[in-house]
Parts: C-alpha cells; sequence; structure tokens
C-alpha cells in the first residue's frame, strides 16, 4: 500500500511539473509569435496570457489580442480568445471565440461577428513545422453585423480542412452554412423581393485541393500555400427558387492560371438577371445580349428555366466549346 501511494504521489509531482513546463511553454511561444510579428512590421497587441486548466488541459486566454497585417490592412480584435491543449501534446489545440463578439476590419470596412458555441479545433503533427493535420470549425449560431446594419446570420455551421493521409499536400475541404441569413443590407442591395425566403435551403461546398506544399506553421509568418490541383465535387447554392451548382477539375500554374473543366447547373437562370440588374451588378444595356445568350444555351439542355453547361478553361480564358465567355480568375491566396 505504501508503494503505492509513494508511487502515485510521485507520478503526481511529476505530471504537475511536465504540465507546468508545457503550460509556460505555450504561453512563451504565443508571446513570442506577438514579438515576432511586431518585428515584421504588423501591428500585435496582447494584454497578457492567463493560463488553467491542470492537469488534464492547459487553457491559456488571451486578454485582447489584436493583429493587423500592413500589407494587407486585415485587422482582428477581440476581449479574449482561450486556447486549449491536451497536456500530453499541445498540438491538439481547440480555440474558442467569446460570445461578446469579434472585430475584423479591412482597409474598406469593418465588422463585428457574434457567434454562440464556436470553436475551431486544429490537429497538428509533432515537429517544428507544426504541420496542419486538420481543422473543424462549428458554431451553433452567428451574425456579422456592420455600421449600415446586419450583413448576415445563421443557425448551425460547419467547415473542415483535412489533411490526406497520402499526400501531406492534399487536403479535403467540407463547408455546410445552409442555415444562412442574408441581413438587411444584403437583401437591400440585391432588392430581394420581400415575400422572398428568409434563409438558404442549400448552402454547401465539398473539394479535394492539392497545395504546392503543406499548411504549416510558415502559411502564417510567411506565404500562404498555393493551390495546384482543385477537384469540386459540389458547390451548391439553394434559395427559395434559385439553384446554382457547380463542379470543377482544374490544374493550377505558378501564376494562379486555372486550367480545365468547370460545369455550371443554374435552376430559374432568369431571376438571377433581374436580381443582378435591379442590384446595379449588370448593366442594363447587357441585359438583353446576354439575356440572348443564356436563351440559346438553355435550350441546349432543353430546359428554357435552366442552364447545364460545361465550360473550359484554357489559355487564361474561359470558354463553352470554341466561344471564348471571359477571362479566368487568378486563383492566389494572399
Amino acid at each position: 500500500m505504501r508503494r503505492i501511494v509513494w508511487f502515485l504521489l510521485i507520478a503526481g509531482v511529476a505530471w504537475s511539473a511536465w504540465w507546468g513546463v508545457t503550460a509556460f511553454g505555450m504561453r512563451s511561444g504565443i508571446l513570442t509569435w506577438f514579438e515576432e510579428r511586431r518585428a515584421e512590421g504588423w501591428q500585435a497587441e496582447l494584454n497578457d496570457v492567463e493560463l488553467g486548466g491542470w492537469p488534464l488541459a492547459i487553457n491559456a486566454e488571451l486578454e485582447e489580442p489584436a493583429l493587423a497585417d500592413p500589407e494587407t490592412g486585415a485587422a482582428f480584435f477581440t476581449r479574449s480568445l482561450t486556447l486549449s491543449a491536451a497536456t500530453w501534446w499541445p498540438g491538439y489545440v481547440t480555440l474558442r471565440l467569446p460570445d461578446d463578439g469579434v472585430t475584423l476590419a479591412s482597409p474598406e470596412a469593418s465588422a463585428l461577428l457574434i457567434t454562440a458555441g464556436a470553436q475551431a479545433r486544429l490537429r497538428l503533427r509533432p515537429g517544428p513545422a507544426l504541420q496542419l493535420e486538420s481543422m473543424e470549425a462549428d458554431a451553433d449560431s452567428w451574425g456579422v453585423t456592420s455600421d449600415p446594419g446586419d450583413l448576415a446570420s445563421g443557425g448551425p455551421l460547419i467547415a473542415s480542412l483535412v489533411q490526406n493521409p497520402d499526400d501531406p499536400r492534399a487536403y479535403t475541404l467540407r463547408f455546410d452554412a445552409s442555415a444562412l441569413r442574408p441581413g438587411s443590407v444584403l437583401r437591400d442591395a440585391l432588392f430581394v423581393p420581400e415575400d422572398w425566403p428568409v434563409t438558404f435551403d442549400v448552402l454547401t461546398v465539398d473539394a479535394d485541393i492539392a497545395f504546392d506544399r503543406p499548411w504549416d506553421v510558415s502559411a502564417l509568418e510567411d506565404a500562404r500555400p498555393q493551390p495546384r490541383h482543385i477537384q469540386l465535387e459540389r458547390a451548391e447554392a439553394v434559395w427559395g427558387d434559385l439553384q446554382v451548382r457547380f463542379a470543377a477539375d482544374l490544374d493550377v500554374d505558378a501564376g494562379g492560371v486555372p486550367e480545365g473543366t468547370l460545369s455550371v447547373q443554374v435552376r430559374n437562370w432568369r431571376d438571377i438577371i433581374a436580381l443582378a440588374e435591379r442590384a446595379g451588378s449588370l448593366p442594363a444595356a447587357l441585359v438583353p445580349q446576354i439575356t440572348r445568350t443564356l436563351e440559346t444555351f438553355a435550350g441546349l439542355s432543353g430546359n428554357p428555366s435552366a442552364l447545364d453547361v460545361e465550360l473550359s478553361l484554357s489559355n487564361g480564358l474561359i470558354s463553352l466549346g470554341f466561344i471564348p465567355v471571359a477571362p479566368a480568375p487568378r486563383l492566389i491566396l494572399r
């Protein structure tokens, strides 16, 4: 019995020592990261880091963190953030957002993100690079507001990015925010009729993306990994009578120019044209020409109210058959 007591005592002391070393190492790493960002010209402020969670977890509460990237002008501020990690491996991290909001800003605008039950779970591989194994985020509810009013809100939101075990550069992306509710600002900007549905029926993305290198700590400190192959299984939005669905198989070169195929399905495309015209994003002078063109494409599918076409991307252009439609976008992560 005495041996068991001594064993438990020694094990408890050793575990506590490990927790202390790991916890203070985590705190030191956070403070050092903010100092390095300031040395690079960022605005990187942090009031303090409070530790807790003994014995099974390491909880680090960041008080009043503020970050601003001088290159992009993107900025972030909140009252507090909580990082929780398992004591046995601090690379399994859970980030929890405060319910009282996070301020997001850019040179063009600022917004307040308010969430309930929002958290992100990061799984990092052991090693100095801290390679991303998986990232999952979810929230019970969320909302984004700005000075003009409500931008958007929604119910449950789920997103994940999971590394392919056979290819560390490849990740599977999943996103579902089907309970999206466009706010008054967006509805007014799009001239959405008052009797239009409040929420989206479907808003989801399912894709496999191969990058030029794995995601790791250098993505925050240096340059972002860039996509080199995109297999878009499904990107779909259904809002009332409107439905838009995409699928794609694209190779992306070092300059961000994609090549491959893009399938587009649109239901009730005339309503989308009408919304775009009322919102001012489509000049009225172009509406007849675009309508005639889309009528021709819709006729190919046998349903005049629906589009079902396959576009090709090559040499920097998007084409339907041999007819160029538009310049291809450059797919570059800044």
